[in-house]
């Protein structure tokens, strides 16, 4: 977005975004998470997430819902690497 990433789950099958998997265990955690991230441009939306190994796993993720340009793409999907 601007100084901080965004994705979309509207991307081909063959498109990935990188990035971290954390294991929430308390309720209030996503509750705390949803207030932060949630917004008039994020929700939080279920997805697979593949690993490293190929396991396919269902998490949260948060969804970019405002407008995007295809010159603000990351090609690598990658945001650490752009």
């Amino acid at each position: 977005m601007k100084w901080y990433p965004g994705m979309t789950l509207k991307a081909a099958v063959d498109e990935w975004v990188v990035g971290d998997l954390f294991q929430v265990r308390d309720p209030l955690t996503l509750a705390a998470l949803d207030q932060y991230e949630g917004s008039t441009e994020y929700r939080r939306e279920l997805t697979t997430a593949v690993l490293e190994g190929g396991e396919r796993v269902q998490c949260w993720v948060y969804e970019y819902i405002g407008p995007v340009t295809e010159e603000r793409r990351i090609v690598s999907g990658d945001w650490r690497m752009q």
